[in-house]
């Protein structure tokens, strides 16, 4: 996100996206203070003169529930493939 103009002494940027853990943010390419903002949102303190903020996610967690999906539909995948060339066979 760039900033129209650049952040006042104590300033803090709500993003209106769900808080989780994994979430890492830099203002103007340094690392910056994240947190839960109003409940469920992420809030970011910005120092003074902040013109940009990036947010990022990487969570372990997602990467193995990723990982599980993707082996789960590969899976189905076959089990669908299988039954098709079996049923197939039989007709023949």
């Amino acid at each position: 996100m760039t900033l129209d103009q650049p952040s006042p002494a104590g300033a803090a940027l709500v993003a209106s996206e769900n808080y989780y853990p994994g979430w890492k943010a830099t203002a103007n390419g340094r690392p910056a203070r994240i947190g839960r903002a109003d409940y469920s949102l992420i809030g970011v303190e910005l120092p003074t003169g902040t013109r940009t903020v990036e947010l990022t996610f990487d969570s372990a967690p997602y990467h193995t529930g990723k990982m599980v999906t993707l082996v789960a539909l590969a899976l189905a995948a076959l089990w669908w493939a299988t039954g098709t060339f079996a049923e197939r066979r039989s007709r023949v």
